[in-house]
């Protein structure tokens, strides 16, 4: 077999290994976005059933006491309100 020949056959051995190297990197790659889109999902969830869990419970206080659930949102309000007012001075 001559020089060129061997040549080629090696560059198409390296060819054909870097290809099966970017392939299986693909892979990988494409589990492991499949597997990051799922745990973002997942947390979207998550997230999602405590916020509505937390405001079953406010509903859920509010109707019990409406009077004290005000008299706290409104020492929030004052407290944000000084907070923001100081801020801008």
């Amino acid at each position: 077999m001559s020089n060129a020949k061997q040549d080629r056959s090696g560059s198409k051995a390296i060819e054909s290994s870097i290809g099966e190297r970017v392939s299986e990197a693909g892979e990988v790659v494409g589990e492991a976005i499949g597997r990051a889109g799922r745990a973002v999902g997942d947390s979207y969830e998550a997230g999602r059933e405590k916020l509505h869990d937390w405001q079953a419970s406010f509903e859920n206080e509010f109707h019990e006491r409406p009077v004290r659930t005000v008299m706290v949102i409104a020492g929030i309000g004052l407290v944000l309100g000084f907070l923001l007012r100081g801020r801008n001075r």
